[in-house]
């Protein structure tokens, strides 16, 4: 139609209702002094595959840290056992869920998505997609990305390639170059705005 969005943020909404059941939802899970970290390591291409012992590491760093900790999704096999999940639930419950995190870390995915669109903070994960342009550029979303050689190969040649594994020549992922202190320090960064 013509309309310039490249400016332009999603909205989400939510009712009272589900805004009600997300703060005593919220409630049951944590003190108001705690802060809540919504977590989703559900990939649906491997160039978004961060690995499983990463998501753990990282998860072991929150609770010793004193975080509350939600898990959202468990596709592609991985599942944190971190006591609190979100699998299976209804999509708006999910919302409401989001809406209550204080910050949402995750790869590029609809939770990031979602979580932008609420105006939460989000720290998301990019290996084979471009940060740049999955991103709304005045979204409260403090992208990591990968540096590998290989990554970015999302859209190479013109072409969309959703199943773009971007594995170097030893086979190893182009997300394995993010660091679990990486992100660790990116959450430092983003709690204190």
């Amino acid at each position: 139609v013509g309309l310039d969005t490249t400016d332009m943020v999603p909205i989400l909404y939510l009712d009272d209702n589900e805004k009600e059941w997300g703060r005593n939802w919220r409630k049951s899970v944590c003190n108001k002094k705690t802060k809540l970290i919504g977590i989703h390591a559900g990939f649906t291409m491997p160039g978004k595959y961060w690995p499983q012992y990463k998501w753990y590491k990282l998860v072991e760093w929150l609770k010793s840290e004193k975080y509350s900790v939600v898990e959202f999704g468990s596709i592609g096999g991985y599942d944190s056992c971190i006591g609190l999940s979100a699998h299976g639930l209804p999509i708006r419950m999910v919302m409401s869920m989001i809406y209550q995190c204080d910050i949402v870390i995750c790869v590029d995915s609809m939770i990031m998505h979602m979580a932008n669109a609420m105006n939460k903070k989000c720290i998301p994960l990019f290996g084979s997609t471009d940060s740049k342009v999955y991103t709304p550029s005045n979204a409260r979303s403090y992208p990591i990305s990968s540096d590998s050689a290989y990554s970015k190969f999302h859209n190479w040649g013109g072409r969309n390639r959703w199943y773009t594994p971007c594995l170097n020549q030893d086979m190893e992922n182009c997300m394995d170059s993010i660091e679990v202190k990486d992100v660790i320090d990116k959450l430092k960064e983003v709690v204190k705005l």
